[in-house]
């Protein structure tokens, strides 16, 4: 019983980090991808923003 919780817990704990690691690199994209756009031009031009932000899976 502590052996399976233990494996459990184990996995949990990796996917976790695998998650993390990969938000970590998507959000690295994401600012780089957006730098050229401020929060002002973001909300006055709404779809630059969404084709930028769309096309990190291009990359």
């Amino acid at each position: 019983m502590t052996a399976a919780v233990l494996i459990f817990l184990t996995m949990i704990s990796s996917y976790y980090y695998e998650y993390a690691s990969l938000m970590n690199e998507y959000s690295f994209l994401i600012t780089r991808k957006t730098r050229g756009l401020s929060r002002k031009n973001i909300l006055e031009n709404p779809r630059e923003f969404w084709v930028k932000y769309h096309s990190i899976s291009e990359i």
